[in-house]
């Protein structure tokens, strides 16, 4: 039997939008790991996967990539709940060079 990396639908798309953000040079590997073992650390009741989504949201504010208010805002828009790795509120974030 294959097994399966994911869980649920939302936990791929997480982790493809970490790869994505990486690409576009929002972080590095290393700055990544560390933001993720931040978040673990944090909440470690937390779902594995929500704290990618956790982390993502940390080192984009912390990048300057996004503001804390368009977090909040995309993290209260319909549907989150649904999809919260929705590209709703993050498509514009470009690279730092």
């Amino acid at each position: 039997m294959i097994e399966q990396p994911f869980g649920e639908p939302w936990q791929a798309r997480a982790f493809a939008m970490v790869v994505r953000l990486h690409e576009r040079g929002l972080f590095s590997w290393p700055d990544w790991t560390a933001a993720l073992v931040s978040e673990i650390a944090k909440n470690p009741q937390q779902d594995y996967y929500a704290s990618w989504l956790s982390a993502r949201q940390s080192l984009a504010v912390n990048r300057g990539a996004l503001t804390p208010s368009e977090i909040d805002g995309s993290l209260n828009r319909p549907g989150f709940a649904r999809d919260p790795t929705s590209w709703e509120g993050w498509s514009h974030v470009e690279t730092n060079e």
